[in-house]
């Protein structure tokens, strides 16, 4: 497997669009869930009751972070339903260089605890839960970077694993709600 070692900087361009707030706009907004969980749908952050004056539209793809609970791993790539979605300028969002990053790539790298704390020890801020990671923090980080078709391989075969996982969730779901009324269909006429 071939592979160079690159500061993500290389490969990661800041993005994110900046749009003025308007007071007669209503701007859908995403969050991002910690453990490396992905996005969120937040409520629309209306532009009359907002304090902010700039907010970023993100696009789906992007690799985008929330700069306060990066050490617990709020990172995440926005998937296609969110695309057009505002974040404030907590939320860094860079776009990868398809040549050489791919999103999927990205988002599965950023999934492992060690990198969230490797990240976080460059924090600034007071306190282990205000510590901040800004951008240059995440520019500057250096990742063992396997060609495009290798990263279309892994991608596959994590995907492919995730797929399966989420497959079983869905059935011990329906199991889990199965199973008793089974149970209470096969006592319903049992006298105690």
């Amino acid at each position: 497997m071939h592979s160079q070692i690159v500061p993500l900087g290389d490969v990661l361009t800041p993005a994110g669009e900046p749009h003025r707030v308007q007071p007669e706009s209503s701007y859908p907004n995403i969050g991002i869930y910690s453990f490396g969980r992905g996005v969120f749908e937040k409520p629309p952050i209306n532009g009359s009751s907002t304090s902010a004056t700039t907010l970023f539209r993100v696009r789906a793809d992007h690799f985008i972070y929330s700069r306060l609970f990066a050490f617990e791993g709020a990172y995440a790539v926005v998937p296609k339903e969110f695309d057009g979605a505002f974040v404030s300028n907590e939320f860094p969002t860079f776009e990868c260089k398809p040549e050489r990053l791919l999103p999927g790539f990205i988002g599965w790298y950023f999934s492992r605890p060690a990198v969230w704390a490797r990240l976080a020890e460059g924090g600034k801020g007071m306190g282990d839960r205000r510590k901040r990671v800004h951008p240059e923090r995440i520019l500057e980080h250096r990742i063992r970077l396997p060609d495009i078709s290798v990263q279309r391989q892994l991608l596959k075969k994590l995907d492919g694993v995730a797929a399966r996982i989420a497959r079983i969730r869905t059935l011990q779901t329906e199991l889990d709600a199965l199973v008793p009324a089974l149970v209470e269909e096969i006592f319903r006429d049992v006298v105690t």
